[in-house]
């Protein structure tokens, strides 16, 4: 199966053995290292267009030793060239799924 996801404004993690929430699915950490490849920018690019001081941060987060923090969802989707709401979904489902289930029966009940 063809893991490669092209850069158009589809959102749709690719199968992956990992420890993901969506079974099934890559990680979060995984998926940001997957762009981050595809986009040909260096991780000190990355870090710079999210707001990081060091782009050891891009690192570790690409790694899976640290979470993406919440504030920098958007910036993170901007700089990878990713749908942002998809994106913070996808990140939410993962790093916070109790409070991504609130926010969705509370707020998008209508999906």
């Amino acid at each position: 199966m063809d893991t490669t996801m092209t850069t158009s404004t589809t959102f749709n993690p690719a199968p992956s053995s990992s420890t993901s929430l969506i079974p099934g699915r890559e990680s979060v950490a995984e998926y940001i290292d997957r762009h981050i490849r595809m986009s040909g920018k260096t991780g000190n690019q990355i870090a710079q267009e999210c707001g990081f001081p060091h782009s050891n941060v891009v690192s570790m987060i690409r790694r899976g030793h640290t979470k993406l923090p919440i504030a920098r969802v958007k910036l993170m989707a901007v700089a990878l060239g990713v749908p942002t709401r998809e994106f913070a979904e996808f990140v939410l489902r993962e790093y916070q799924s109790d409070s991504w289930t609130l926010i969705a029966d509370v707020f998008l009940d209508d999906r």
